[in-house]
């Protein structure tokens, strides 16, 4: 959204990120949230024009420290949340079904 002053600046959270093409979405709309450029983060992270568009196309291949810079340019940040996903077994499935028949 913007405002008159310009792009919000509260930027879009991103959640569930699993795969390097979510991490290159969550940056490039945070990026575009704040009304940056390509070239302008490219260059407050030291990289290139190229490397930020790779990332947002999700090239799997990007050095974690290389991103870190990237997400401090944005002033953002990495939170790594523990999330097991815990298959439910068949001994569950059958108690769930037990205890909740269907209607």
């Amino acid at each position: 959204m913007s405002t008159p002053e310009g792009p919000s600046r509260e930027p879009k959270r991103y959640r569930h990120i699993t795969r390097p093409n979510e991490v290159g979405a969550a940056l490039q709309g945070l990026r575009r949230s704040l009304g940056v450029t390509q070239a302008e983060l490219a260059g407050r992270a030291r990289v290139t024009r190229k490397w930020i568009s790779e990332m947002e196309n999700g090239k799997a291949t990007a050095e974690v420290g290389v991103l870190c810079r990237v997400l401090a340019a944005l002033d953002a940040r990495i939170e790594i949340v523990h999330a097991p996903s815990r298959r439910p077994s068949l001994s569950d499935l059958v108690a769930g079904y037990v205890e909740d028949p269907p209607p």
